[in-house]
């Protein structure tokens, strides 16, 4: 069975992600959006203070526009890091045996590489609306015109191969007037810093 897991925020609408949801296939009978109904992640992996099982079962698929979503942003003091609540429901989620796949970039958990790098993303951004919220000393945007995040876009999600690597070599193959390659140094962390900035979608 294929769950999809919406969380609506401010830069990243329940529209985009439900659309997301239907292009790879998640019927919007089973889409659980985070607050509605009393619904929301803890549902999904049984931490609910009632202590009912969670929705999940083994072999399920969670699909997820990002895997940070699946974190609670910290909103006033004494609520627990978004950190301490990706780590939970990630150990809850190996338990139980749920693939994770992410819209955005095509990864999913059958592969162990891909599992850590969400991982490793999630926490990156989680990192990063904590440095947003504190003000100076947030991470400083990639020096590209707005024309080359265009490009970089474009090419990105133009890319024939569905994971980062594939679409960082689509980036990096796009050449410059001068016929050379015009990112050459372009990274697939390049690409999350510009998302992060709100640079490209």
């Amino acid at each position: 069975m294929k769950i999809a897991y919406i969380r609506p925020l401010k830069r990243l609408s329940a529209e985009t992600q439900k659309a997301a949801a239907i292009r790879e296939g998640y019927s919007p009978d089973r889409w659980i959006i985070e607050g509605r109904g009393g619904m929301g992640i803890k549902d999904l992996i049984g931490t609910t203070e009632e202590g009912a099982p969670p929705i999940l079962r083994k072999g399920y698929w969670l699909g997820v526009y990002r895997y940070e979503l699946v974190a609670d942003r910290k909103r006033k003091k004494g609520d627990r890091a978004p950190r301490e609540t990706l780590n939970e429901v990630t150990d809850a989620l190996r338990k139980i045996g749920v693939v994770v796949q992410e819209f955005e970039t095509g990864r999913n958990c059958k592969s162990g590489d891909d599992m850590l790098d969400m991982y490793k993303d999630a926490i990156s951004a989680l990192a990063g609306d904590k440095r947003q919220q504190a003000g100076p000393g947030r991470p400083k945007e990639h020096n590209y015109s707005d024309a080359d995040c265009q490009l970089i876009q474009a090419a990105w999600h133009g890319s024939e191969v569905r994971n980062p690597a594939g679409r960082t070599a689509s980036v990096r193959a796009l050449l410059g007037e001068d016929g050379n390659p015009r990112f050459p140094k372009f990274k697939q962390s390049t690409w999350y810093s510009l998302r992060e900035h709100g640079r490209v979608k």
